[in-house]
């Protein structure tokens, strides 16, 4: 699993970043959470998601 972290609208740092293209080249699936909350729930489902195929996750 990859955690990545994405800042678009440059609100805490200096240059907008996105990881959607590089994944895609990869073709690497891409979980988006919404909130917190989600962030955990998506974690856990990255994580079993990753031991049952034995893909990256992100």
């Amino acid at each position: 699993m990859a955690w990545i972290g994405d800042d678009p609208g440059c609100k805490s740092s200096t240059l907008p970043s996105s990881s959607e293209p590089m994944c895609q080249s990869l073709s690497m699936p891409l979980l988006a959470p919404g909130s917190v909350a989600e962030i955990i729930e998506f974690g856990l489902h990255a994580v079993a998601m990753s031991r049952a195929s034995g893909l990256w996750w992100g």
